[in-house]
């Protein structure tokens, strides 16, 4: 029961970020970096920006095993439900109307998604691939974490920019909101990513073979 209560935060948590990557997609006034990549991704093949997610997630993912930074269970999840959800999401919240309703969108849609980031992390099943990408990176270059953030960032909003992405003021306001409000979360939840390790398929292989060792 105890995994099941856990399991079920953790969907929480992903359809809140789900619910608000398509409040910010739907501001129509610049949306977060990753997902300016997933349009362009989208405007460009013709498939949706959630499954240009899922196709990102798991190629990130990969890239993440290569550096040795290995993924937990609730990463693949992640990826995955994600990806359903913000197509599910997108056909149910209506476009912005006015400026006025889009910053409102915009703020509200990172509030969401920081909430939503915080509740999937608290039961430590396993960071998203990208996080996972960036922390393997920083590990195997040796450089500071927000020096290597902000490169590869950087590198897929200028791809998601020349694809089509939509990249504007929301951009800018997700990227202020979603810092301060993920913070705030953490604090409320009484979780701290520097000390509550995330769960990863090595661990969980681990945890298995102990069971079995003990039976």
């Amino acid at each position: 029961m105890k995994h099941i209560s856990k399991i079920s935060i953790m969907i929480i948590g992903f359809a809140l970020m789900s619910l608000g990557v398509a409040i910010n997609v739907r501001a129509e006034i610049g949306i977060m970096p990753w997902d300016v990549f997933h349009q362009g991704i989208s405007l460009l093949t013709g498939i949706t920006i959630g499954q240009a997610s899922i196709i990102v997630g798991y190629t990130i993912l990969i890239i993440g095993c290569l550096l040795k930074f290995y993924p937990g269970p609730g990463t693949f999840a992640n990826i995955m439900i994600m990806g359903i959800m913000i197509d599910l999401f997108l056909e149910m919240v209506p476009r912005s109307q006015s400026f006025l309703q889009s910053l409102i969108m915009c703020i509200l849609g990172s509030i969401i998604a920081a909430l939503g980031t915080a509740v999937y992390l608290k039961p430590k099943f396993g960071a998203g691939a990208r996080d996972g990408m960036i922390m393997g990176l920083v590990a195997k270059f040796k450089k500071p974490q927000g020096l290597v953030r902000f490169i590869i960032e950087g590198s897929v909003v200028a791809l998601g920019i020349y694809m089509g992405g939509n990249f504007g003021i929301g951009t800018f306001i997700s990227l202020f909101t979603l810092g301060i409000c993920v913070d705030f979360f953490f604090k409320l939840i009484d979780y701290n990513p520097k000390i509550d390790k995330q769960m990863t398929i090595v661990d969980l292989l681990h945890n298995i073979k102990s069971t079995r060792s003990i039976n």
